[in-house]
């Protein structure tokens, strides 16, 4: 369907596209709309219906949207900020400038901008910014006929119908009860006779990782949002918090490579160059540490040439044995799987885990090096030194994250470049001062 509607806007058959349009889901829409020439998008823009835009729009990047409602004259403007989703308003609104995001702002219905403001105050990846008003909320006093009465009338505008909320006269959460079950009901019973007390929710500044937490725990759709007296005041869906979770997979994996922000492949280069350079200015740090400790050698390396053969064996086996640790941690400490409680077994763990690869590894580099220079004793110094790096490295991949958290940073945030400095370190020196010792058996 995309390849027609492709070729029909290259001929100019908008009646043809606009057929096809139709067919085509907003999320295909929206990827197929970012790769056309300009002009070829201002016509898609016209045969497309002011929902299914709205919808498109949803789906587009945060630095695509504003360039395509640009495209848009003020009044049809007014009609696809309408039928957007609150939480997609607050977060276009939320990337754009504050000249830009008022000018969209005066384009809603004032107690619409004046609910979207609200929201705006919310601080970035928390609940209250992911939110969405597009939910039902019931009193518990109403009748099964009166409730199906009040669905049938504002429906079509909820995002969220499976979970009906049940409130008190304060607007207060009380419980929800399920679509399916009030539709089933008798008509006289009260929606107080058939709700759920037991409600699953978050509060408006709690962390968006957290609410995505909850919701992957609980196995929900959605999770209602109160402020600190219970109010209702929004719910988050499903949807939202799928892209939560891909965005902080995103950042935490980013971080374990040294980058703060987020880049995109042909993103600006100056931009990258900027969030990259920091890091690799530590890392240079980092590397002349390890050469300074191999600098404390040299007369050791002068005298037995062939050691400086094994110190990237060293550093390599550590430096990955460390990393397989460290990736396990920093995963399982972002889902809460890993507290200071369970710590200690963790180390316990990883230590034997390296102590064993170890041994296997080290009488594999022990073999290599001893067929290799023909001389025993260094292969036994390579071999004793893989086993101690290896075990050292997965017990400082454990307790870097752990030392991290406990200080209240970010465990992705570096925790590579102090494992591989450390590993780095700690096996050159093991090497070098074990090969120190036994000279006279190297010679």
């Amino acid at each position: 369907m995309l390849r027609k509607l492709r070729e029909a806007l290259k001929k100019d058959e908008l009646t043809k596209a606009s057929f096809q349009v139709e067919k085509i889901y907003p999320v295909d829409l929206a990827e197929f709309l970012v790769g056309i020439p300009s002009d070829k998008q201002d016509d898609l823009l016209e045969i497309i219906s002011d929902e299914k835009l709205a919808r498109i729009i949803e789906n587009l990047a945060p630095e695509v949207k504003y360039k395509v409602l640009i495209k848009l004259d003020k009044e049809r403007l007014k009609l696809i900020l309408e039928y957007m989703s609150t939480d997609e308003i607050v977060d276009l609104l939320g990337n754009l400038p504050v000249g830009k995001s008022k000018e969209l702002l005066a384009l809603l219905r004032r107690e619409y901008a004046d609910l979207v403001k609200s929201f705006l105050g919310y601080a970035e990846e928390t609940a209250g910014s992911l939110m969405t008003t597009e939910y039902i909320a019931l009193k518990k006093n109403l009748t099964v006929k009166e409730a199906i009465r009040t669905i049938r009338k504002v429906s079509g505008q909820q995002e969220v119908i499976k979970y009906i909320y049940i409130v008190n006269d304060a607007k207060e959460l009380v419980g929800y009860a399920l679509l399916r079950e009030i539709l089933a009901s008798q008509n006289d019973l009260t929606l107080d006779e058939l709700y759920y007390p037991n409600v699953i929710s978050t509060q408006a500044r709690v962390d968006q990782e957290d609410v995505a937490m909850l919701i992957a725990k609980y196995d929900l759709t959605a999770i209602p949002v109160t402020t600190d007296h219970q109010q209702l005041i929004g719910v988050i869906t499903v949807d939202d918090i799928i892209d939560v979770i891909e965005a902080e997979n995103t950042e935490d994996m980013y971080k374990l490579a040294g980058i703060n922000k987020v880049e995109k492949p042909l993103g600006s280069i100056l931009t990258s160059m900027k969030e990259r350079v920091p890091w690799l200015f530590i890392n240079l740090g980092a590397a002349f540490l390890a050469a300074a400790v191999i600098s404390q050698f040299e007369g050791i390396i002068s005298k037995v040439v062939a050691l400086t053969s094994f110190l990237p064996i060293v550093a390599s086996l550590g430096g990955n044995s460390g990393n397989q640790a460290l990736t396990i941690m920093v995963r399982n400490i972002a889902l809460n799987e890993i507290d200071l409680e369970t710590a200690k077994d963790v180390v316990i763990r990883e230590v034997a885990l390296g102590l064993i690869n170890g041994a296997i590894l080290g009488l594999v580099t022990a073999s290599i090096a001893f067929i290799w220079k023909g001389n025993m004793t260094l292969g036994m110094i390579v071999g004793v030194t893989t086993v101690f790096n290896m075990m050292v490295a997965n017990l400082l991949g454990v307790l870097i994250p752990l030392t991290l958290k406990y200080l209240k940073v970010d465990p992705a945030l570096a925790s590579s470049i102090f494992l591989t400095t450390l590993t780095d370190i700690l096996g050159f020196f093991f090497l070098l001062g074990l090969a120190t010792m036994l000279l006279n058996y190297l010679l």
